[in-house]
């Protein structure tokens, strides 16, 4: 009788055991999961602003090109000379 206890403390024991090394590797899985779903929404994040970025400079490009921006760098440059002659 006494060894009949042992034996089934001791698989109770083991089937605890192996329930509780399969609880932790579930919730390790998640956790993994969780980082990796925020690491690529926050590659993603990362590739838009490039994105925007080059979009911009692109379109500073083109400006610089056309003669935009040229024009309104010589207007502003007129305003400092024209705010640099009167204090003189």
């Amino acid at each position: 009788m006494a060894r009949e206890q042992q034996l089934a403390s001791f698989r109770m024991g083991i089937q605890r055991e192996r329930h509780s090394s399969i609880v932790p590797n579930v919730a390790l899985e998640r956790q993994r999961s969780m980082l990796w779903q925020e690491k690529r929404v926050e590659g993603q994040k990362m590739a838009i602003e490039q994105r925007k970025r080059e979009e911009k400079e692109t379109a500073f490009d083109q400006g610089m090109r056309r003669g935009d921006m040229l024009n309104a760098h010589r207007e502003a440059m007129k305003k400092m000379q024209a705010k640099a002659n009167k204090h003189v």
